[in-house]
């Protein structure tokens, strides 16, 4: 434990020693959603070298059956599927419940799989661990709407995302089967607060944001880093929230393409954006 950035070790062991014996009796603990129990203990103890070897702390499904995991055996897994419902939330600001998978998708899956109503039950400090060093590997829909979202193990995950930032406000890009959907915001991953975010690289404008955000990070663009957060910022709202305020985007981009004198390749596509090409459209896999 610390305070004020002091760490005292002997007073980190002392709390492990509680936890230890608090977790071998307490019935929240040993019930069978215990783990969602440990989770929030996670939060209320921040001793992350600790949690991550302790068993049991989250739920997995694989071969028909749900198992229980360390943390530190899970961030070793090479994919893990994530299976989400759709609708899985209000597209606005309202609070609503993440749906359960329906139990039929869920036995005719493959894969080590972690369900969205049980990532949500997982603390901050897990969620992250999870996902900080991961990049999507696939999308796909079902043909009873549930999507399935694979995040492999990758070395550079800043490559894979718009964000100037990383970590915070995360926004991918992922080729999604529909062209003309510019993107929309699917589960938590490295941010407290928001979802994260796919933006479509076969749609003609997010491949063109993708390539900016390329030729910025060598250099070799007339955009400012400011000019690019800008973008960015008027992006994430439309992809997190079903296209609200995307008049706001779309007016940003037709003041860049009155700048005179740029290269084709820097001048934003010229589309027409509604609210509909910020919202996830289930076709069969």
């Amino acid at each position: 434990m610390s305070r004020r950035g002091i760490t005292f070790p002997e007073v980190s062991r002392r709390w492990e020693e509680i936890l230890a014996e608090h977790l071998r009796t307490s019935p929240l603990a040993l019930a069978m959603d215990g783990w969602k129990y440990k989770q929030c203990l996670v939060s209320d103890f921040p001793l992350q070298p600790y949690w991550e070897g302790v068993p049991g702390t989250i739920r997995m499904y694989a071969d028909s059956e749900y198992t229980l995991h360390s943390l530190k055996t899970v961030v070793s897994f090479p994919v893990v599927r994530v299976i989400m419902r759709w609708p899985w939330k209000g597209l606005l600001l309202e609070e609503s419940k993440v749906p359960e998978p329906a139990p039929q998708t869920l036995a005719n899956s493959t894969g080590i799989i972690l369900t969205h109503s049980d990532l949500e039950c997982l603390s901050d400090t897990h969620r992250r661990a999870v996902f900080s060093n991961r990049v999507i590997s696939g999308v796909c829909w079902t043909s009873d709407n549930h999507l399935f979202v694979d995040w492999k193990l990758a070395e550079y995950r800043v490559e894979a995302l718009l964000n100037l930032e990383g970590e915070e406000h995360p926004i991918e890009g992922f080729p999604l089967a529909h062209e003309s959907t510019i993107g929309f915001r699917i589960h938590h991953t490295t941010d407290s607060n928001y979802e994260h975010c796919i933006l479509n690289i076969t749609n003609p404008l997010g491949a063109w944001i993708f390539g900016i955000k390329k030729r910025c990070s060598v250099g070799d663009c007339f955009v400012d880093s400011r000019m690019f957060r800008t973008l960015v910022s008027l992006l994430h709202t439309p992809l997190s929230y079903g296209g609200m305020e995307v008049e706001k985007l779309e007016s940003y981009l037709k003041r860049w393409r009155e700048i005179p004198n740029l290269s084709a390749e820097l001048y934003p596509p010229d589309i027409s954006l509604s609210r509909d090409m910020f919202v996830p459209r289930p076709p069969q896999c």
